[in-house]
């Protein structure tokens, strides 16, 4: 029986010779193919039958000799333990869990699969260790670089969609009126309507599925002239924008500059004239339709006077219904565009 450590294998020569260092002295082995062959990790006890080439420079060995000097079974052990490497000094070789071991001057070194030099390994490789279960040396060392995580493709939501979108505003907006604005879109998102110089970030409620509507009430001062209504629908952090429409909020009322009679002013007429002058502040404009029908109740009354008959004025209300009437019918049926805005052509109605 000897006992030693493996100094060299020379499994492909003829024959076959397993080199042992016992004690101080080098023995060269003859091995046949009919020498038992087994292997064996300590930690585990792992291992079995095996053959020549699977012996390691380092092992432990019990070779059985017979008396022709020939082996007859190899018993090769060794120790085997994995971890990261944390670094290198000298013949020290260091590992992220605080263990060091030494070294062996002529270790295998393997990095990647590929028989390599001490200088290529690096700190963070994965480590497999094969040491000699007496002395504890490292005898041959299989790196692995680490494998960068996969580059995963950038996923970007698809935009949110804006169906359809209503304002109802069919003419200025005053103090106190609400304008409703509703979307159609991609469901389970977050709304918002903005008026241009006005108000901006009106939350919209989802109800039902899909739908989305908001509220703003017009508060005194505020006051735009054919203001953007601007709709915005964010999903999953991505925002749509649409313009949905224009507005006019007059929220400035008249200022009066002159009456007369003047306050406290004494009155000698039974029938005293009374006139109020104004300034419109607002972006409205004065209301045509109350102008026509001033016009229209002032040329009733001229009737009445001018005639000293009732029936004349009836007659002059009844003239100016029938005028209003063809009048309100060419408009609406031909200037009348969204939100029943007067438009001179379908031209010029707003793109949604």
């Amino acid at each position: 029986m000897i006992e030693g450590t493996v100094v060299r294998v020379d499994a492909h020569t003829t024959p076959p010779r397993l080199h042992v260092r016992a004690d101080s002295t080098i023995l060269s082995i003859i091995v046949r193919p009919e020498t038992a062959i087994f292997t064996s990790e300590v930690a585990t006890g792992r291992g079995g039958a095996a053959s020549l080439d699977q012996i390691y420079r380092g092992d432990f060995v019990r070779v059985t000799i017979d008396p022709s000097g020939y082996a007859t079974a190899i018993r090769a052990s060794y120790r085997e333990l994995s971890g990261r490497l944390d670094g290198l000094g000298g013949r020290a070789l260091y590992l992220a869990d605080g263990q060091v071991f030494r070294l062996a001057d002529e270790a295998l070194i393997i990095v990647d699969g590929r028989e390599a030099t001490r200088d290529l390994l690096r700190q963070g490789m994965d480590v497999t260790l094969r040491l000699n279960p007496q002395t504890n040396e490292v005898l041959a060392v299989r790196a692995t670089s680490p494998v960068p995580p996969p580059r995963l493709p950038r996923i970007v939501p698809a935009p949110p969609v804006i169906e359809w979108v209503s304002v109802n505003a069919p003419g200025p907006l005053g103090i106190g009126d609400t304008l409703v604005v509703s979307v159609r879109g991609t469901p389970g998102g977050e709304a918002w309507f903005d008026i241009a110089r006005v108000e901006r970030g009106v939350r919209m409620v989802e109800g039902p599925v899909g739908r989305y509507t908001g509220r703003y009430t017009i508060r005194p001062g505020e006051a735009v002239g054919a203001g953007a209504v601007t709709v915005r629908l964010r999903v999953a952090g991505v925002e749509t924008t649409r313009v949905a429409d224009t507005v006019t909020v007059d929220g400035l009322p008249p200022e009066f500059v002159r009456r007369v009679p003047e306050p406290d002013s004494v009155v000698r007429s039974a029938q005293p004239s009374i006139a109020v002058w104004f300034n419109d502040r607002g972006p409205s404009g004065v209301n045509p339709g109350t102008v026509l029908t001033a016009l229209y109740g002032a040329y009733s009354v001229w009737c009445v006077r001018r005639y000293d008959s009732t029936r004349a004025g009836a007659l002059a209300l009844f003239t100016c219904f029938l005028c209003g009437f063809v009048v309100l019918t060419i408009v609406g049926v031909h200037f009348r565009g969204p939100n029943w805005v007067f438009y001179w052509s379908p031209a010029d109605w707003p793109k949604h």
